[in-house]
């Protein structure tokens, strides 16, 4: 022990008179101290428990020799402690001297807590409107929560026990109990959280996922995400997101994919006008008097527009005729009335043959919303090859994750916004794929709360893009890849070995070779399906 050491002990002990006995404190009292359990242990709890109310021996005693005294609890208490055999030393000797740990840490409590009581109903649903935490119960019961559910911070039942203590040691209001906390944890997760689903591939595997229908849910609900959370594509000079690039707002339209973009808007800063749906491929009605048949939504000059062509009614046929067919646009606040609102006028919703037929009285999907908002989510989708250990040797996995390309660039490049998919030793991420193609597949439409309108609604998610390396492309896109003569699957690049090893062969590989063709490679996938032989030799394309 150094000069140190021996200086802060002679201070700890500065107010202690030593005896034959041991040693005598401030208030003339005898300090006890255990080296083990002993036939006079019964007599030294009791007068440890005394000698405790003054914290200044707090230093002195070794609660892991107190904890190991005589067995003094019941049995369901014993059984608490033996299920759990990290409860610290520190824990067991507190409970055992009586002090004052929160009532529902205790082992053996059979206090009644948010877990025992009824069901979802009565559990959180007299919270809901009374209480600005809902789910929670308290504002504490959510601190507490996120303290607990820090991904790079984890803490142990015993850390949260103590923390627990001492808030309540420092008159924190609304602490909860532990297990309190923890019924509620499991009750949120039931209610609230994360679904894993269960898949089986074509080639017998399994996989769990946690699917776009669940994670994604999850942002409309959180004003923290919402608020950054774009709806339409927008008009960009200088494109800085997914949603400003060609693909989601193409310049020439494509009528057979309008489904596939956004395909409603309502006024929602007018709370008059928020079940005014309007919907593309629908007739409505501008202030001007002009009619439209809707194409698209966008964001230009930081309003929302519609595209749509000019119709022209006619009151003899009570018919619309296609009045202009070139593509207008218009602010959307200028738009007053949808299909039903010309209906309640006398208007009568037919077209005639001049009009195109994607056109629709009433959009389909109408009947699906039941007058709830409906919203297009789009996702990058992108599988990679990883290790499973956290160790040198390589364990491989196939993983698959996603992102929400509603979102700002800024915000993607975070790792909050990166969202796990599945995992698999043994499935590829072509058999993955089609697991989340079944979670979000074709009219899959997914209910969720939007934060910023405060009501349900309605959204699908439609793949957008599919960032990979080289190899996982190659994989995506069923090519041999790099173990083939052929290793470029854009290409006709390669060639024998001996091919490539010669001068010109050699040469050719660091030159854009003759590019391939949809026909070829959709042949070439059908020789190999069908047992025959590529065009080109040892390659898959």
């Amino acid at each position: 022990m150094d000069e140190a050491d021996k200086g802060q002990n002679n201070a700890l002990f500065a107010d202690l008179e030593e005896t034959d006995h041991g040693y005598i404190g401030s208030d003339n009292n005898e300090l006890l101290f255990s080296a083990g359990s002993g036939s006079n242990d019964q007599h030294h709890l009791g007068a440890l428990k005394e000698q405790l109310k003054d914290p200044s021996i707090l230093p002195f005693i070794d609660f892991s020799q107190i904890a190991g005294t005589e067995d003094h609890h019941n049995d369901s208490e014993r059984e608490a402690l033996d299920a759990d055999s990290t409860i610290p030393s520190v824990i067991a000797a507190m409970e055992m001297m009586g002090l004052d740990m929160p009532e529902s840490t205790l082992p053996g409590n059979t206090e009644p807590t948010l877990g025992t009581q009824e069901p979802q109903e009565s559990i959180l649903g007299h919270m809901e409107g009374s209480n600005d935490w809902f789910p929670y119960t308290t504002k504490t019961m959510f601190m507490v929560d996120l303290l607990d559910s820090l991904p790079r911070l984890r803490l142990s039942d015993d850390h949260l026990q103590l923390i627990l203590w001492v808030m309540k040691q420092c008159g924190t209001p609304d602490v909860p109990g532990f297990r309190e906390l923890r019924n509620l944890q499991t009750q949120l997760t039931k209610d609230i959280g994360v679904k894993t689903t269960h898949h089986v591939s074509s080639q017998g595997n399994e996989v769990y996922a946690n699917g776009a229908s669940s994670t994604f849910r999850l942002d409309w609900s959180n004003p923290l995400v919402r608020a950054h959370m774009k709806l339409y594509p927008s008009v960009q000079t200088k494109i800085s997101d997914i949603l400003g690039a060609e693909k989601a707002l193409p310049t020439v339209i494509d009528t057979s994919k309008l489904d596939l973009f956004p395909l409603m808007w309502a006024n929602w800063e007018r709370p008059a006008w928020a079940q005014k749906h309007f919907y593309i491929r629908e007739v409505v009605e501008c202030y001007d008097g002009r009619f439209l048949l809707l194409l698209r939504w966008m964001i230009e000059n930081e309003e929302v527009s519609a595209d749509g062509i000019e119709l022209a009614y006619d009151a003899a046929s009570k018919q619309y005729g296609l009045r202009d067919p070139a593509v207008i646009r218009v602010c959307a606040k200028q738009l007053v009335a949808n299909y039903r609102d010309l209906q309640g006028r006398g208007y009568t919703i037919k077209y005639d043959e001049t009009v195109p037929k994607w056109a629709t009285i009433s959009h389909p999907k109408r009947d699906i919303a039941q007058g709830r908002p409906m919203f297009t989510l789009y996702a990058s989708c992108w599988s990679d090859d990883v290790s499973g250990n956290t160790s040198k040797q390589y364990n491989p996995h196939t993983n698959i994750y996603l992102a929400n390309l509603n979102l700002p660039h800024e915000k993607l490049q975070q790792e909050f916004f990166v969202r796990f998919h599945s995992t698999s030793q043994h499935a590829s991420s072509s058999e993955q794929f089609c697991a989340l193609d079944n979670d979000i597949g074709h009219d899959r439409w997914i209910e969720a709360y939007d934060c910023a309108l405060k009501q349900d609604i309605l959204f699908q998610v439609r793949p957008h893009v599919k960032p990979a390396d080289n190899p996982q492309q190659s994989e995506t896109c069923s090519h041999i890849g790099l173990k083939g003569n052929y290793f470029c699957r854009r290409c006709k690049i390669g060639g024998t070995a001996e091919k490539k090893e010669s001068e010109d062969g050699y040469e050719s590989l660091f030159s854009a070779g003759e590019a391939r063709t949809v026909g070829e490679t959709i042949s070439a996938i059908k020789l190999q399906l069908t047992s025959g032989k590529p065009e080109f030799p040892n390659e898959i394309s």
